[in-house]
C-alpha cells in the first residue's frame, strides 16, 4: 500500500478510499499511510473512518499519519 503513496491520480486515490473498508485487517492498517499523503476530501474522509476502526492497530495507525506533515513518509 505504501508504495502508491507517491502516486496521486484520482484511481489510486479511489482504490486506497476503499480499502479503508477493506475486511482485512492488514490493509486497513496499512492504508493510512498512503491515504496522509493525499489532499482530496475523500482521503481525509477514509482516514477520519480509520481512526474509528474496530481494530486498535488501525486506529491508531490513522491518527499518526494525520499527524506528520504532508509529503511525509
Amino acid at each position: 500500500m505504501s508504495a502508491l503513496g507517491p502516486t496521486h491520480s484520482e484511481e489510486v486515490t479511489d482504490l486506497l478510499v476503499a480499502r479503508a473498508h477493506d475486511p482485512d485487517r492488514l490493509l486497513r492498517h496499512w492504508t493510512p499511510r498512503s491515504l496522509g499523503r493525499r489532499p482530496a476530501p475523500a482521503a481525509t474522509s477514509a482516514l477520519e473512518r480509520l481512526a474509528a476502526d474496530e481494530d486498535g492497530d488501525v486506529r491508531e495507525a490513522a491518527p499518526r499519519v494525520r499527524e506528520r506533515p504532508a509529503g511525509s513518509p
